[in-house]
Formats: structure tokens, C-alpha cells, sequence
């Protein structure tokens, strides 16, 4: 995790603009899923190499859908857990099938349901 922190905080302190999507942002969320890899969507393109998050759209779109976070004193953005689920539903993958169950429970438990 410290790998991935420097590079954001490298990215951050370039001022690229990017959004934290896919399998990290679901566990910023709470998510206990693990995920191999790291999707971020930045003004300058999809890390990931995609185009577009999948039920969601293109980078304006994801920055629009995204929420500001604090990490370690380091401004970032997360792809809101509304979207986050959104994109995972669109994707309808067996493992986004179980990211979405634990991020709809954590939802629930946030609104106090």
C-alpha cells in the first residue's frame, strides 16, 4: 500500500486532476473485497488503459461522480460510492456482484437503516 500512497501523492503533487475508481475505491468505502490492480482516472487519461468506466462515462463524468478525500494529508478524489456501484452493477462481473452486496450493507448502515 505504501507504493500505491507515494503514487498518489506524486500525482497529486504534479496537479494531475484524477479520481480513484474500481476496486480501491470500494474499499475507501469500507468494502473488504481485495483487488489486484489499481484504477485511476486522471484528466490526462484511465490508468487502467480504459476509455470510460463502465455506468459511468468518461473522465468528466467520473470527476463529476467523485467525492474529495484526505489520505495521509494528501488531497484526493474517490469515485462517489453511489457511482462506484453503479459501475460495478454495469460491469455485473461475480466479484462486483459481491463488492456491490457489502457496499449497498455499508450504505445502509451509513444512513443509520
Amino acid at each position: 500500500m505504501s507504493n500505491l500512497l507515494n503514487l498518489l501523492q506524486r500525482l497529486a503533487g504534479a496537479s494531475v486532476d484524477f479520481v480513484i475508481v474500481g476496486g480501491y475505491a470500494g474499499v475507501i468505502h469500507g468494502c473488504t473485497y481485495l483487488t489486484q490492480d489499481v484504477d485511476i482516472d486522471t484528466n490526462i487519461g484511465h490508468l487502467d488503459c480504459l476509455g470510460e468506466i463502465q455506468g459511468i462515462g468518461g473522465y468528466a463524468q467520473v470527476r463529476e461522480a467523485s467525492e474529495p478525500i484526505e489520505v495521509e494529508g494528501v488531497q484526493l478524489r474517490v469515485l462517489a460510492m453511489d457511482a462506484l456501484i453503479a459501475a460495478k452493477q454495469a460491469m455485473n462481473r461475480p466479484r462486483d456482484r459481491e463488492a456491490i452486496r457489502q457496499l449497498k450493507v455499508i450504505q445502509k448502515l451509513r444512513h443509520g437503516f
